[in-house]
């Protein structure tokens, strides 16, 4: 199984593939607004990178090089990070499919492992994709913004400490953000579907989360809206207490029903059902 695993997780991270989409990651955190001015005016992060003199950004407390970092997974482009970090798996599971080569696949493997690596695979690999995107947005953040002024007293920890913990939590995130890229992929295998989908879903989902969370709050029905946001994939990047039980919980079983759903259509597409 894990030897499968690993397999697959090499073919969804196949160096292009890998590259373009960790650079293209890393391009939609420097859109980010980084700062506001009393004016309303905003500026991204990139304008900054590019224009502003070093000595302005030391001026001003607020954008030291940690808190603009943070600031990478905060603007609307991450609806665009389902299919970035799905891009690889997407393109390998349709060619695959096309190609027959699928077929060969289950011959030597039941499907259940099969599907299993599959899922899993993908789960891996977005989350090291994004990873890989913000380190190199924070690359160079480190190298043009200052550093805190007193870190440890900023934000109660270490800045070593603060970085591997924000790693984490996106590489989460990147694995978290995988379902919507493998829920496509499991039914459709059409390439501009692949790519078209998951920005939808992204936005339906965002959208619609954040409807049934006021209409709930303005309704006096504050219980369900917690339950609501504590599903959010925002979450874990952007709270303290993001790794929440029911979050964990809630993930780990659609992962399971993507799995259960894939192997469904594996054995009545490709007609191996035996293991």
């Amino acid at each position: 199984m894990i030897r499968n695993i690993y397999i697959e997780l090499r073919k969804n991270l196949y160096i292009p593939i890998y590259l373009i989409s960790s650079i293209l990651v890393a391009v939609v955190c420097l859109l980010s607004t980084g700062y506001e001015s009393f004016n309303g005016t905003k500026y991204t992060v990139a304008e900054m990178v590019l224009f502003a003199d070093r000595a302005l950004l030391q001026s001003k407390e607020e954008l030291d090089r940690y808190s603009i970092w943070y600031y990478g997974l905060s603007n609307y482009g991450t609806l665009l990070f389902p299919l970035l970090i799905g891009l690889g798996f997407m393109y390998m599971i349709s060619t695959e499919r096309k190609n027959g080569t699928n077929r060969f696949i289950l011959i030597r493997s039941n499907v259940f492992r099969y599907c299993i690596s599959k899922t899993l695979s993908a789960v891996l690999s977005s989350g090291i994709i994004l990873l890989t995107g913000y380190l190199l947005y924070g690359i160079i953040v480190f190298c043009k913004f200052p550093a805190p002024v007193d870190f440890a007293e900023t934000y109660e920890m270490s800045e070593s400490f603060a970085v591997f913990t924000r790693c984490l939590r996106v590489f989460g995130y990147g694995a978290y953000l995988a379902v919507i890229p493998v829920s496509v992929s499991v039914i459709f295998n059409d390439k501009y579907v692949l790519m078209c989908l998951p920005l939808i879903i992204k936005y339906i989902l965002d959208q619609l989360s954040l409807k049934i969370m006021m209409t709930m709050s303005e309704g006096g029905g504050m219980k369900i809206a917690s339950i609501i946001n504590s599903l959010s994939m925002e979450r874990i990047v952007t709270e303290r207490d993001g790794f929440s039980i029911t979050n964990m919980v809630f993930y780990i079983g659609v992962i399971a029903v993507l799995t259960f759903i894939m192997e469904i259509i594996v054995k009545g597409r490709d007609g191996y059902g035996l293991d």
